[in-house]
């Protein structure tokens, strides 16, 4: 959740994302985010995850590009831009921000890894 806030205020703030609702966005791009990380700041885990577990979070995420690509590609519609290889410059593009946003996952999740738990 905290990858899906800095990514969409880093790339898709000023961008229109046609039929969702303003609030829902709010919720889901920016209050999600911050109630995740601050949930885990104020309230730490009792131990500390594992690289298995970064592997298993990372699943839904790769999981949800996979489809939104595969669905995109047979509708012409896509959740965000940065998905959508008509409006990037191709699948190549399309890869590198899946791997950076691949990349900051694990980033955060190495991060998260090495605080101190309670």
């Amino acid at each position: 959740m905290a990858v899906v806030g800095l990514v969409f205020v880093t790339l898709l703030r000023d961008t229109d994302l046609g039929m969702l609702l303003p609030w829902i966005n709010r919720v889901r791009h920016y209050l999600m985010p911050a109630a995740v990380l601050g949930d885990w700041f104020l309230r730490a885990p009792t131990s500390r995850p594992t690289r298995r577990d970064l592997g298993l979070v990372l699943l839904f995420p790769l999981m949800y590009v996979a489809y939104s690509l595969r669905r995109g590609a047979a509708t012409g519609w896509y959740p965000y831009p940065s998905f959508n290889p008509g409006a990037v410059g191709g699948y190549t593009v399309v890869g590198v921000y899946i791997v950076a946003m691949l990349v900051a996952c694990v980033g955060l999740g190495s991060v998260l890894r090495r605080r101190r738990t309670a």
